[in-house]
């Protein structure tokens, strides 16, 4: 399909980047679990006054231009796979732009080149 059938919208104040993986996660599995107490029994744990113990939350850089430097690492690498050599270095770049001090976008742009 040639034309735009979806959009997606990436900003910092998303739940996507305010939260790390593990908390939501852990929220949706916790809210999941009370719903089916709540449907079972009538009350689930917290109005029973037994809160779910919060797990200790890893802190991570979470924000949106982090996803879409982490967006355009993964096209490079299918265009790589595809043969598109000289478009995947270019959308490595962006990468590299996009978050200019992360290690980790230099080090694939390194591995883009380098690899047959």
């Amino acid at each position: 399909m040639p034309e735009i059938v979806y959009h997606y919208r990436l900003h910092d104040s998303s739940i996507t980047h305010t939260q790390a993986s593990n908390q939501r996660v852990f929220f949706e599995e916790t809210a999941r679990l009370l719903l089916q107490q709540r449907i079972k029994t009538g009350v689930d744990d917290l109005e029973r006054g037994k809160p779910p113990i919060v797990p200790l939350m890893e802190k991570q850089k979470n924000n949106a231009k982090y996803h879409v430097a982490n967006l355009l690492l993964g096209e490079a690498w299918r265009l790589h796979q595809k043969g598109e050599k000289l478009k995947a270095i270019k959308k490595g770049v962006s990468a590299c732009i996009t978050v200019p001090f992360n290690c980790n976008n230099w080090r694939n742009m390194l591995f883009l080149i380098i690899k047959n």
